[in-house]
């Protein structure tokens, strides 16, 4: 297990990018993924065509729970990466946002969650529906929480890393500036 990770030049394991990629990364790909199967009911033009109605329904609510738990998961654990204290603010009300969608209605003992999803019984048969409004509530909140939560992260270089843009042009106008200034 330990072969797999480089040590660093002070003998400790450096595993920065493997929690990168595993922690922070593959959460939020996963969500997009169970976002893409709960707006369609399947993962694939393919599927499509071979899955009746109520499985893509099932699908559909069953992905959006996914897409819920794998973003909440994403940010959690790259919630101490964030650097900017407004950054770190805006993340964590994201954060609530998502775990609100659990939470329970004292009212209705009902989280925005359950509501997604209605159980229609017509004699011997059982048959579930979508709940469009509430679905399209939870499905959009979601988005745009996985639309809006990379900036803060990116900022804290989570995505891309700053690379200042190396212009030779003016690298060799501020060394001749330099130049004629001493001299």
């Amino acid at each position: 297990m330990a072969s797999s990770y480089e040590a660093s030049d002070t003998g400790n394991w450096n595993i920065a990018e493997n929690w990168s990629n595993e922690m922070i990364f593959k959460p939020f790909y996963e969500a997009s993924q169970y976002l893409t199967i709960a707006k369609k009911g399947t993962s694939s033009i393919e599927e499509d065509f071979m899955f009746d109605e109520q499985t893509k329904i099932k699908s559909r609510i069953s992905a959006l729970g996914w897409a819920r738990d794998k973003l909440e998961q994403g940010i959690r654990q790259s919630l101490f990466a964030i650097r900017n204290a407004n950054d770190i603010s805006k993340v964590k009300s994201f954060l609530k946002e998502i775990t609100d969608l659990e939470i329970p209605n004292e009212q209705t003992n009902k989280s925005p969650m359950d509501f997604i999803q209605d159980i229609i019984v017509d004699r011997d048969n059982t048959k579930i529906q979508i709940n469009e409004e509430a679905f399209r509530l939870v499905y959009n909140c979601l988005k745009r929480i996985f639309t809006e939560v990379t900036e803060p992260m990116n900022r804290s270089d989570l995505i891309f890393n700053f690379r200042e843009q190396f212009d030779p042009k003016k690298y060799k106008e501020k060394i001749r500036d330099e130049f004629i200034e001493e001299g």
